[in-house]
């Protein structure tokens, strides 16, 4: 079985965050997003160690269980201690070792945070027990692409 979730498409989770690596190594930043969306492990030094909110963002109260800062999935404590009931396979939470932080970027937004590197790729894909799965745009007969809304059974 699989589970699928939308989350990562929710708006609303993609925040006005910038992180350390963005700005210092650009390159590896945007090659760890390349690896994040194909389902590929990330190593530790690819991941921010240091996020703040964007100069021109409004400060957080607080922040969601789970957010999008620059491409990288960000996880919570509460959202980490979680995941990690679940085998993570090639994933892993890697540590945001020195925390997310205000516009200002001394001020500290509490709490623990985790760098949710997904690391796995499910190669079951069953097109005739899918009947709501978008038409196939290769011969790959493992793969197909997502609903933007799905329903159980869809895939």
């Amino acid at each position: 079985m699989v589970w699928i979730s939308s989350a990562m498409a929710d708006s609303e989770l993609i925040l006005s965050l910038t992180h350390d690596l963005w700005l210092d190594n650009r390159p590896k930043a945007m090659e760890a997003e390349k690896l994040l969306k194909k389902g590929m492990p990330v190593p530790m030094d690819a991941c921010p160690k240091r996020i703040w909110s964007k100069e021109y963002a409004a400060n957080f109260a607080s922040l969601p269980a789970l957010f999008c800062a620059e491409g990288h999935y960000i996880a919570s404590e509460k959202a980490a201690n979680i995941l990690h009931h679940f085998e993570l396979g090639g994933g892993a939470l890697h540590p945001v070792t020195e925390g997310v932080f205000q516009k200002d970027d001394l001020t500290r937004i509490p709490g623990q945070y985790f760098c949710w590197i997904f690391g796995n790729v499910k190669r079951a894909f069953l097109e005739g027990h899918s009947p709501n799965a978008p038409a196939l745009v290769n011969d790959e007969r493992d793969w197909c692409g997502m609903l933007v809304v799905m329903e159980d059974g869809d895939i």
